[in-house]
């Protein structure tokens, strides 16, 4: 027969070393250049590893709902850097999607943990319409974070509410020559 180790970070206890999988739900409020602030419902998934009281949150999520209206400026310029033209390009896409990785701390351990911490990821656009290079690279943004929250525990569940702050993206340029 084949069996499976226990692994002492799955065993409940009060051991210093746990980690956690589960999946979350909650809203995103982001602003395009053209429909200005929107909020879209959201839902990910996450892994955290803890180790007394510090711990590592891996996460993703997705949002869903309607397509968004944004767009880009295209500028054209000739060889001796002399503007010629430019134009506006609508682009929507339907889902934002970001990766995640925080640093926490938990000050105090109990029934009712308060958390904080801090973190880097990615975020990017999908489904773009039209679907071209440009929608793709302007699309796509790292970002730095904040986050506050609290961690109830009952027996062996365990549920979080927390607010994450993300960084925004500054405006990006690309050029190409022909």
């Amino acid at each position: 027969g084949l069996g499976v180790a226990q692994l002492s970070a799955q065993q409940p206890g009060n051991s210093p070393f746990q980690w956690y999988v589960g999946g979350h739900g909650g809203i995103m409020n982001f602003e395009t250049p053209v429909e200005g602030r929107e909020t879209a419902p959201v839902g990910g998934a996450h892994l955290l590893v803890t180790a007394k009281r510090t711990g590592l949150l891996l996460s993703i999520d997705q949002s869903f709902g309607p397509t968004q209206q944004s767009g880009y400026t295209l500028q054209a310029f000739d060889s001796t850097g002399a503007f010629l033209d430019q134009q506006t390009i609508p682009v929507s896409f339907k889902y934002l999607r970001q990766y995640s990785a925080m640093l926490l701390a938990f000050p105090i351990k109990g029934p009712i943990t308060p958390f904080f911490g801090i973190g880097v990821g990615i975020q990017h656009t999908g489904g773009h319409t039209p679907d071209d290079s440009f929608s793709k690279q302007i699309g796509s943004t790292g970002f730095g974070s904040l986050l506050g929250g609290i961690n109830f525990r009952v027996s062996r569940l365990s549920a979080f509410g927390q607010y994450q702050i993300t960084t925004g993206p500054s405006n990006q340029f690309s050029s190409v020559s022909f």
